[in-house]
């Protein structure tokens, strides 16, 4: 592995230092879930190589490996305290969530270890091997429509049935904002032991929002309202990235949600993100769904770690160098690893065999219909929206790939990523 670890020689391992460093860890290691796992925080010398350029070389990239929580990603934070909260404090004896997949496996396992009955409503488009992970949680699986906003409205109404109070939005309620802050607490724990130095950016992936609110949530709790946080989307999947373009909260179309990125697949963050990324720095960046899986395939080679696409967005942005992690000139970069539930090596390479096909140097006269049927040159990366081009791939009822591996030869247009 080419990383050093966190724990100096000596020094007590992180779990000592968050019940020792401060009274303001251990007050929210009180209160936090005890379904997750403090993850490692380690230094990465192949992300440092990248970012360092002659006459810069003090740039520092650390992952917090998010990925080796229990559940395969970070969602347990939140997702295990709300689950212990309703179960505990209000008797709910069934869980029901909807879910792109890794809240829907972060609820199935605090059912299993709750010992509470669970449901999970997925999108059509999620794969068969993370339903079946889902499943051998002991959770009752369904699927219903083609993104995560149509898989809610299936969950909302058994919830109606079932209870309210069982329902677990997947990243819209503050129990899961608390809990997912947690993350910050052991950052800061490490800070405070000398271990790892303070933070000028943080980078992590955006779906909901709700890990981006939780870590401002952190970040305000420890006195770190200073650091810059880079909130990554792919072009497929730009919702938050859409607020900042109309300075407002808004809602994508259901046609604007393109990207393989199943767990960042959502039509508008959650308002309580967009009123968070107006009151603290938030730089919104984008890559392309290519981009994502190639940062994948190569963070498994750099630090023998797989991720899914969703979280390779954000290592993506250090692997292309993109603009605005240039800009900001940090020196000191935490990348959120936040799981891999919704991947294996096999999709990976068969995503970048796909993607690939799409992206190529396309011929100058290649010309695309827009959504407003205008036409307009295509020279950048591309996602995948409808069905009139000749490049095959697979579709859903919603113009979006479904299972990449196993293409056919149904014709897909092409969208610009700008």
């Amino acid at each position: 592995m080419s990383s050093s670890s966190s724990t100096a020689a000596g020094s007590p391992s992180p779990s000592v230092v968050a019940l020792t460093s401060s009274s303001l860890v251990n007050q929210q290691q009180q209160l936090q879930s005890p379904l997750h796992v403090n993850t490692p925080l380690i230094e990465s010398l192949a992300l440092n190589k990248i970012l360092s350029t002659e006459g810069n070389n003090g740039v520092r990239v650390w992952a917090k490996l998010d990925a080796l929580q229990p559940s395969g990603s970070f969602k347990i934070r939140g997702v295990g305290l709300h689950c212990s909260r309703v179960v505990k404090e209000k008797g709910v004896k069934h869980l029901i969530c909807s879910s792109g997949g890794n809240a829907g496996k972060s609820v199935a396992y605090a059912g299993r270890r709750l010992g509470v009955k669970t449901t999970i409503v997925l999108p059509s488009t999620i794969p068969l091997e993370t339903r079946e992970k889902i499943q051998a949680e002991g959770a009752n699986v369904l699927v219903n429509g083609t993104i995560w906003d149509e898989a809610d409205i299936l969950a909302r109404e058994i919830a109606e049935r079932e209870g309210a109070d069982g329902y677990i939005h997947p990243f819209d309620h503050p129990n899961l904002w608390e809990g997912h802050s947690t993350i910050i607490d052991e950052i800061y724990a490490e800070y405070t032991a000398g271990m790892v130095p303070k933070p000028d950016a943080i980078l992590c992936s955006v779906g909901g929002g709700g890990l981006m609110i939780g870590i401002i949530q952190g970040l305000r709790r420890v006195g770190w309202d200073d650091v810059t946080i880079i909130a990554v989307e792919t072009h497929g999947a730009r919702s938050l990235a859409a607020c900042f373009d109309a300075q407002k909260h808004v809602r994508l179309d259901a046609s604007q949600v393109t990207s393989i990125c199943k767990t960042l697949a959502t039509r508008a963050v959650c308002k309580e993100a967009w009123e968070c990324a107006k009151s603290h720095p938030v730089i919104p960046a984008q890559v392309s769904d290519l981009e994502a899986v190639e940062a994948c395939l190569k963070f498994v080679d750099d630090e023998r770690v797989l991720v899914e696409p969703a979280c390779g967005a954000s290592l993506a942005v250090i692997y292309q160098k993109h603009e605005e992690l240039v800009k900001l000139n940090a020196k000191n970069i935490i990348a959120i690893v936040c799981g891999g539930n919704t991947t294996s090596i096999k999709s990976l390479m068969d995503n970048q065999r796909a993607l690939s096909a799409l992206t190529p140097t396309l011929p100058a006269a290649l010309t695309t219909t827009t959504t407003t049927t205008t036409t307009t040159t295509t020279p950048f990366a591309v996602d995948i929206i409808s069905t009139t081009s000749s490049i095959p791939s697979t579709t859903t009822n919603n113009n979006t790939p479904d299972d990449i591996s196993s293409l056919t030869s149904t014709p897909l247009t092409i969208q610009t990523s700008a």
